[in-house]
């Protein structure tokens, strides 16, 4: 699993998606208790049970853009992403530092 403390690249979602069939997306807010408390289930959440899925934790406060192009308007969401769900020219996300 990672947890995405800066903005969101369109290359890493992209190698997520094309080393997975689908990346679960929790977009999360840490000022938020509620949001906190579906962050804690979602990391409880086994990963191997899943093949060829990834889960990632997305920080609203620095994926702002993200959650605008993409409808998201209410904390915390989840987001399935998968191969045919996305086009290169969705989304255009300046990179991340991690």
């Amino acid at each position: 699993m990672q947890i995405i403390k800066d903005k969101l690249s369109n290359d890493l979602i992209f190698s997520l998606i094309k080393d997975n069939k689908e990346v679960t997306a929790l977009f999360h807010a840490n000022w938020s208790s509620f949001s906190n408390k579906i962050k804690e289930e979602f990391l409880k959440e086994n990963e191997d049970q899943y093949k060829d899925k990834a889960k990632i934790i997305i920080d609203i406060d620095k994926n702002r853009e993200l959650m605008q192009k993409l409808g998201i308007n209410q904390i915390p969401s989840l987001v399935i992403f998968t191969k045919d769900s996305l086009k290169k020219n969705d989304f255009n996300i300046k990179t991340i530092n991690l």
